[in-house]
């Protein structure tokens, strides 16, 4: 027993490393579940309004704390484009690092999936040029630095 602990007195400042880590690690695995149902909420309430765009819909956007009484309430309306969709969507997470990481990432997959094929002569696809220049242009409107292979 004496063994024992004089053993584990060796390895107490290791099993306290291990507990603040697996801590940090449960702080931060609850912090993503957090943010699933509001992940959830955006791309529902987007879908919703692409839906819309496609068909030159003009939405309401007011806001009103309750909808049995709007009558006293400001009526503001907008006729969403998918460019609008998009950029709102951006604004809201660009602030996620992740977010940003995966924003990246699909751009140059769409870019890499358009050169395979033009690599093969396959298919009526906008050329990855243009594409490119494409996303360039918008990234450079919301003022994100992206590098395209």
């Amino acid at each position: 027993m004496a063994v024992r602990n004089t053993i584990n007195a060796g390895r107490a400042p290791e099993i306290d490393r291990l507990k603040t880590e697996v801590t940090k690690l449960s702080k931060e695995v609850k912090g993503k579940k957090d943010q699933v149902p509001r992940l959830k909420r955006d791309i529902a309430y987007y879908i919703a309004h692409l839906d819309l765009a496609y068909r030159d819909a003009r939405v309401y956007t007011c806001g009103h704390n309750n909808l049995n009484n709007i009558v006293q309430d400001t009526n503001e309306t907008r006729q969403w484009d998918e460019a609008s969709v998009a950029e709102e969507f951006f604004r809201d997470w660009e602030e996620d690092a992740e977010f940003v990481v995966e924003y990246n990432s699909a751009r140059q997959h769409i870019l890499n999936h358009h050169r395979a094929h033009e690599s093969m002569k396959r298919g009526r696809g906008d050329g990855s040029g243009w594409i490119r220049d494409e996303f360039l242009h918008v990234d450079s409107k919301r003022r994100v630095n992206v590098t395209y292979n």
